[in-house]
């Protein structure tokens, strides 16, 4: 039994470049929160951070992609309007959906994580919260709608489930 699980941990050491991936190698690439929630002047505030945890800006109404997908810079008009860095898809979804910012009565936010990002495929994982407690992914569950949109839970990159808008898992 000893060398079937020492055999593992070699084959995983090699296929992630030497050395795995660990809690201490995870860091919040990107958050979502909702403002001002259950009032008329609810929106929600998105923001991009850099390695070293720095607020990533970037000029008004251009679109980037980065390895979170493709977000759209927003200005703060109004309070109820979305604003900071916004994943595009949720701005399509606002405009097609005819239901813009929905009220709802909690706080909602939305966090996404970054594992091993110098390991060869890099792990995220989503934590989807409502008033501030973390709401359990289930694999394969229903959509849930929020006031930025539906996130859904499923796979999300190497051996995790979580929320996620989209599949964001780059592997090199």
């Amino acid at each position: 039994m000893g060398r079937g699980l020492a055999l593992t941990v070699a084959l995983l050491a090699a296929l992630f470049g030497g050395r795995l991936a660990s809690a201490a190698d995870e860091r919040l690439a990107y958050e979502i929160t909702e403002t001002a929630p259950g009032s008329r002047s609810q929106g929600w505030h998105g923001v991009l951070y850099d390695r070293s945890g720095t607020a990533i800006e970037v000029e008004v109404g251009k679109a980037v992609m980065s390895d979170v997908g493709e977000l759209t810079s927003v200005a703060k008009t109004q309070n109820w309007v979305p604003y900071g860095m916004i994943p595009t898809e949720m701005l399509r979804w606002m405009e097609g959906s005819g239901k813009g910012n929905v009220i709802m009565g909690e706080a909602w936010s939305y966090r996404l994580y970054l594992i091993g990002e110098d390991t060869r495929c890099p792990s995220w994982r989503g934590e989807l919260l409502r008033d501030g407690s973390i709401v359990a992914p289930a694999a394969d569950g229903p959509p849930v709608l929020t006031p930025m949109g539906p996130f859904i839970s499923g796979p999300h990159g190497f051996a995790h489930t979580s929320w996620k808008v989209r599949a964001t898992v780059r592997c090199g």
